[in-house]
Parts: C-alpha cells; structure tokens; sequence
C-alpha cells in the first residue's frame, strides 16, 4: 500500500494578527525550531520543512534563496570549508546522506562538469549522475539502503512518465538501476482556511480514496495533541472542519501547529 503524507503550518491566534506576516527566522531557535509562545502568522518564504530525531518539525534555510546560484556543496572541518570537486553549475535545494555518498539535488545540470539532470552522487572523490535524470527541479531526497526517493516539479525520471515522485536503485550495490514512478496524487495538497485563526478551521485536501486517512495535528516540541480517523473517503477534494480542540476536548493555546 502506497501512503502519501501531506504536512502543512497551521498557526492558531487571536484576531489581532490576522493578516500579518513576520519573517518566519523572528520565531525559529538556532537549531530550527519553532520558540515556546510563539503565534501569529510567519512568512516561511526561503525555508523548508524537515525533521528532527524525534519527528520534531525543522525548518532550514534553503539555498540562496535570493535567486543567485549557490556554490558547489562543501563540508565544514574545524572553520575551514572544503570543495567537493567542482561542483554543480546552479541551485542545490536538497542534500541527503548515505555512508560515504552525498546526494544534491536542485536546479543543476551539471556536476563535476559532466551532465547531471537535477539530481546528483558525490562519493568522496567524484561526482556521478543518476542514470539520465528528471527532466525539472528535484527539491527533496530521502536514502532507505540502496533506494534513493527524489520529489520535486519534474513530470519524467530517467526519461519515464513520473509525477513529481520517483525512485532510484543504486547499481552500484547490485541492483538494476531504474527511475520509476511512485503512484500519488499529481494534486495532492492541504489548505487551510482562516489562517491563522482564532478557534476553528476548515481543512481543504485531496483524497485517492484507497485507504483510510487519519487527521493528526502536532505541537511545535513534535507531541500529537488530535487525532481523528477520518475513514476511506471517496477519491477527489474533500473538507473537513476542525474546531482547534486538543485531544482532551479544551482549546488549543495560541501558537503554531501542524497539521497532517
């Protein structure tokens, strides 16, 4: 069974802040976490959204964000940066690791000075392609053995049909190399709306009506405060109210939450 997570920011907060946009950095520890008492609503333009050890939500700045290319990747020894050949020639907006092999992925082309389409291996010397690529930008990578799992805007992997999800196997730890395409929604998204809000809200997304779906919302320390089963729905946009209340039944505090 294929299961697709949607995580959106949801910030809970009186009237007054309505409308208003802080810099996301105002409210975000040195580590990327969201400030105990923080609320109000925070432009997150230039930052993505990971995870921590304990699924806590992180937020990282992404790569020059401004729109100028960032420089090859390198790595930080004691205050000394060093290069990793010589680079990619544009954007890297995901890097992920894997025993000695760093995969980049962004809006390059080129890495080392050889074609690389989007995504890219370093292996502590070298630079490799994967196989002939996606054919647009990769924005995230994620490492399970010798699966390599890209999601980005591309719409074809390795030349095949793969809608904005696809998985690479390492030919290198003796499996056939082959990008394919992993079923999910083309439209799978989560809105909701008021946001921020001052009690409840009503969650818009989309449903492939092929297993149940849960409703989780979690605190900015990684806690689960709601969860509500949801059933099979049908496939297609689907709304479904939620009244700001906790798992206890009482009013969620101010602040910022998230809602899978």
């Amino acid at each position: 069974m294929n299961v697709a997570h949607m995580v959106m920011l949801l910030v809970i907060a009186s009237a007054a802040f309505a409308g208003r946009d802080a810099s996301l950095p105002t409210v975000l520890t040195p580590d990327g976490r969201i400030m105990e008492g923080a609320s109000g609503s925070f432009d997150p333009d230039g930052f993505c959204m990971t995870y921590g050890p304990d699924v806590e939500p992180l937020f990282v700045a992404e790569a020059f964000p401004s729109g100028e290319p960032a420089p090859f990747p390198g790595q930080y020894d004691g205050g000394t940066w060093y290069t990793l050949g010589s680079g990619v020639n544009d954007r890297v907006y995901a890097i992920a690791v894997s025993g000695s092999d760093l995969y980049v992925g962004g809006w390059f082309t080129q890495a080392g000075g050889s074609p690389a389409n989007y995504i890219a291996r370093w292996d502590g010397s070298s630079w490799h392609s994967l196989g002939a690529g996606v054919n647009h930008i990769v924005g995230a990578i994620a490492v399970s053995g010798s699966d390599v799992y890209v999601g980005g805007r591309f719409t074809q992997a390795g030349g095949n049909p793969a809608t904005c999800i696809a998985r690479w196997r390492d030919p290198e730890v003796g499996i056939d190399a082959t990008l394919e395409e992993i079923p999910v929604s083309p439209h799978a998204s989560l809105h909701a709306s008021p946001n921020p809000t001052a009690s409840g809200v009503e969650l818009f997304f989309q449903s492939i009506g092929l297993s149940p779906l849960a409703l989780e919302i979690y605190d900015t320390a990684g806690r689960l405060v709601r969860t509500e089963a949801l059933g099979t729905l049908p496939a297609g946009s689907q709304a479904h109210y939620w009244n700001g209340q906790g798992g206890n039944g009482q009013a969620l505090a101010q602040g910022v939450y998230f809602v899978r």
